[in-house]
């Protein structure tokens, strides 16, 4: 069994045994994070946790970043969600593949989080692969020089709207900001978009 099978495990009992499904002000969430095969630039990662950082400032709910391989036997959490960043997290050059760009509900998702009896289990896939052509193909020439830092950038909003998913227990979304059913890749690189107010339940 894999280190990210028993972190997955462990967080369906903890979702089983949860006792208050509402979130109290500034409830720590431990967000679990794990990367296909090789991990990404560094570059990509500081600009993904600070883009989380700064997205989550003013929200109820404070996150606690762990990578998997930190995750030790008999580790607990009281609020815990698994984010698995699937495919290859490097930033490559522009594909011209072209795809459709709606957000998690779409048929080019970039993200999902499963649903099981009506509950939106605390685990989340990021889709790298689709990520990347998402933002490579929203970057300007002069944006290219610093495309790690934009995509880290994106991931951290696509993680967000995931969040949004989870831990509102809802599938549905908002008219503006991060919790729209459809996200362009100019929005993910944008200087500033965040969560519409009151977002977070």
């Amino acid at each position: 069994m894999s280190r990210l099978d028993s972190v997955l495990i462990a967080a369906v009992c903890l979702t089983a045994f949860a006792a208050e499904p509402a979130l109290d002000s500034r409830k720590t969430v431990t967000l679990v994070v794990a990367f296909d095969e090789s991990k990404a630039q560094p570059e990509v990662v500081d600009a993904l946790k600070s883009e989380l950082a700064e997205i989550w400032r003013g929200e109820a709910v404070k996150l606690d970043w762990r990578p998997v391989e930190s995750i030790k036997p008999g580790d607990s959490f009281a609020d815990l969600v698994v984010v698995h960043f699937k495919g290859d997290c490097h930033l490559h050059p522009l594909s011209p593949f072209m795809i459709d760009e709606r957000g998690p509900q779409g048929p080019a998702a970039l993200a999902y989080s499963p649903t099981v009896n009506g509950e939106v289990q605390p685990f989340s896939a990021v889709l790298c692969d689709r990520v990347n052509r998402s933002v490579s193909m929203a970057m300007a020439p002069d944006q290219r020089k610093s495309g790690d830092s934009l995509y880290g950038r994106a991931l951290g909003r696509v993680v967000s709207h995931e969040l949004y998913h989870i831990l509102n227990q809802t599938r549905g979304h908002e008219r503006e900001g991060l919790a729209k059913r459809s996200l362009t890749g100019q929005q993910l690189i944008a200087p500033d978009f965040h969560f519409a107010s009151d977002s977070i339940h």
